[in-house]
């Protein structure tokens, strides 16, 4: 099993998030004793193209900023999603 961080999830993309707390194993097997964080992410029929996103931030005389590329699209049974 990978660990996956958050930068690798463009919030972008992102429909939704479910928290499911305290033991989930029923439904998403033996390693959910805890609880389970479920990332919802969006079809890319709606996209339909690419958008290109940019941030920009200012702390304590720091700049920091970044940006990334989302692109989608539907054709037929194909739907795709790329951040």
């Amino acid at each position: 099993m990978g660990r996956f961080g958050a930068e690798l999830i463009p919030l972008e993309v992102v429909e939704r998030v479910e928290i499911i707390r305290g033991p989930a194993t029923l439904l998403y097997g033996a390693n959910a004793f805890l609880g389970v964080v479920n990332v919802i992410t969006r079809s890319g029929a709606p996209l339909d193209g690419i958008r290109l996103i940019g941030r920009g931030a200012l702390v304590r005389d720091h700049l920091g900023g970044g940006g990334g590329v989302v692109m989608g699209g539907s054709e037929g049974r194909i739907d795709a999603l790329f951040g």
